[in-house]
C-alpha cells in the first residue's frame, strides 16, 4: 500500500444515491403533508389519489431509516 492512498474506494454507487433520494423524498412528502394536508388538495381529489398519498405520506418517516441505514455504502 502506497502512502497516502485511500484505504478504500471511492467510488458511488448509482442505486444507493437513487435509494438516497428517494427516502429524503419521503420525508419530505411526510413533513409537507403534516401542514398543507396534500390528501385535501384539488389535483389528489381529481385524481382519486387520496388512499396512495396517505399511504405513501403516514409512512414517510421511514426514509429517515432507509437514509441512515446505508452509511456504509
Amino acid at each position: 500500500m502506497k502512502i497516502g492512498s485511500p484505504a478504500h474506494s471511492t467510488q458511488r454507487s448509482p442505486l444507493v444515491d437513487a435509494v438516497r433520494g428517494i427516502s429524503i423524498l419521503l420525508v419530505m412528502l411526510f413533513h409537507f403533508d403534516m401542514y398543507y394536508h396534500l390528501g385535501t388538495c384539488l389535483p389528489v381529489k381529481a385524481l382519486h389519489l387520496n388512499h396512495l398519498l396517505t399511504l405513501i405520506t403516514r409512512n414517510g418517516y421511514f426514509g429517515v431509516t432507509m437514509f441512515f441505514s446505508f452509511p456504509g455504502f
